[in-house]
């Protein structure tokens, strides 16, 4: 159930789309350890070139960096859509990449 109507569903949902928005922040500035501290040990993350757990996405996205010839992505996300169901929540956001 989405519990929009309620002060806790709202407030649920607002901690869930700043926590995405400080995913994207960490990844993009690569603090690796601090992307890692926000993925629950149980998550599954679902990109178009990654499908997997927060901890072997964080791994991934270190690696593809240490890659790279000097230039850096920045991920702009909005809006993002969250479902609450008991103590589980799927989040969806679009997110525009810059180079």
């Amino acid at each position: 159930m989405n519990e929009i109507g309620t002060i806790e569903g709202m407030l649920d949902k607002l901690v869930i789309a700043d926590l995405i928005q400080f995913e994207r922040l960490y990844r993009d500035q690569q603090k690796w350890e601090k992307l890692r501290a926000l993925y629950h040990p149980d998550s599954q993350i679902r990109l178009g070139w990654f499908a997997g757990t927060g901890d072997a996405s964080a791994e991934a996205s270190r690696r593809l960096e240490a890659k790279k010839a000097g230039w850096r992505l920045t991920h702009l996300t909005n809006p993002t859509q969250i479902q609450v169901y008991r103590d589980r929540a799927i989040a969806e956001t679009n997110t525009l990449t810059h180079q």
